[in-house]
């Protein structure tokens, strides 16, 4: 379950991050949160950096945020993913989702740099610095939580409700809009 306080406290226009990043969005779905700020001019390529807060699906679960340049919905997203290590640690991995079927941990089409996680009061928040190809006014983006990781392998997301709803079109230079239709 959700920690309501934990939520409220990160959302847009409170909590530590407020004021480090030039955007925020409270995404419509799994009480997520994500902040960027968005560098078309910086050199050699555009920059995107996110913080993305989300609470676990469960006490050892993950939370992720990925882009998908080419469809809206789970099948094309380029994902950041973490989770807690068996050392108590956090990490982000990152995975080229290429089927509904099972992830594994890929490359994926953006370089990332400043990849961390923390956890604090139920809710574990990704940071990253994306590299974009070229300049871009949006782009699709999907957020996730899930239930659990085993032996460094997430385990499936839920399939019904807000699970399957969890993407939208993100304005680099303004907010994000949510989408009308499943992410499946």
């Amino acid at each position: 379950l959700l920690n309501s306080a934990a939520v409220l406290s990160q959302r847009c226009g409170s909590g530590d991050l407020a004021g480090k990043y030039t955007h925020c969005e409270d995404l419509p779905t799994l009480g997520a949160t994500l902040r960027w700020n968005y560098t078309p001019a910086a050199s050699p390529n555009p920059t995107l950096s996110v913080a993305f807060t989300a609470a676990p699906a469960g006490s050892d679960g993950w939370v992720a945020w990925g882009l998908n340049p080419v469809a809206q919905g789970m099948v094309g997203t380029q994902a950041l993913l973490a989770f807690k290590t068996s050392s108590g640690s956090f990490t982000v991995k990152t995975y080229n989702i290429t089927t509904k079927a099972g992830i594994t941990e890929s490359p994926i089409l953006y370089g990332v740099s400043n990849q961390s996680a923390q956890s604090s009061g139920g809710l574990t928040t990704i940071f990253a610095t994306l590299g974009l190809p070229q300049p871009i006014a949006s782009i699709n983006h999907v957020w996730q939580v899930g239930p659990s990781v085993v032996s460094g392998a997430p385990q499936q997301h839920a399939t019904n409700g807000e699970n399957l709803n969890s993407f939208g079109t993100l304005a680099l230079q303004g907010t994000a809009t949510p989408s009308g239709s499943p992410s499946g």
